[in-house]
């Protein structure tokens, strides 16, 4: 548990993002050989986070709103140079989207991440909507078929568990 209070002093609470650059390394001190992966939200779109991640060889799934990652989807997709996997499952149609290798923002071009949506069809009496339910950038290895379908798998039980 890392708590957030004042540090050293300061008249405001710490924030979640320093508290977590605190905890990494403490967490990476308990465990120092086990493989790890941690979720978080878009507000761990950081690169000072990101890299502390990967020196301390953590690797991480990052909800992601808005930004650098999805102005280089909505580029890549208009281009038609997204991967894309489909299925179908109970009536319903699902996909991934996904792309290697992007800029995490223009202030730090050289850290790379990539990125994976997963997207559900949604039906009603009148129309299908595809409802983006989950949009993260990672620094996974180059994603692997299993791994996608793990994470496919992972999404349809968090999200959609009528789906299973």
């Amino acid at each position: 548990m890392e708590p957030i209070v004042r540090q050293d002093g300061n008249k405001k609470n710490d924030c979640e993002l320093n508290a977590a650059k605190r905890l990494v390394p403490q967490i990476r001190q308990v465990m120092p050989t086990e493989k790890l992966l941690l979720t978080l939200d878009a507000l761990y779109t950081n690169a000072p986070l990101v890299r502390l991640l990967m020196e301390h060889h953590i690797s991480f799934l990052i909800g992601v709103k808005d930004g650098y990652v999805p102005m280089q989807v909505e580029r890549l997709t208009t281009q038609g140079a997204m991967k894309e996997i489909s299925w179908e499952t109970k009536g319903r149609m699902c996909a991934n989207q996904l792309a290697n290798g992007l800029i995490l923002n223009g202030q730090n071009q050289d850290l790379q991440v990539n990125y994976l949506e997963y997207m559900v069809e949604i039906c009603n009496t009148k129309r299908a909507l595809w409802e983006k339910v989950r949009q993260f950038f990672d620094l996974l290895p180059v994603l692997s078929m299993n791994a996608i379908y793990r994470f496919i798998a992972l999404n349809r039980q968090a999200n959609h568990p009528m789906l299973e």
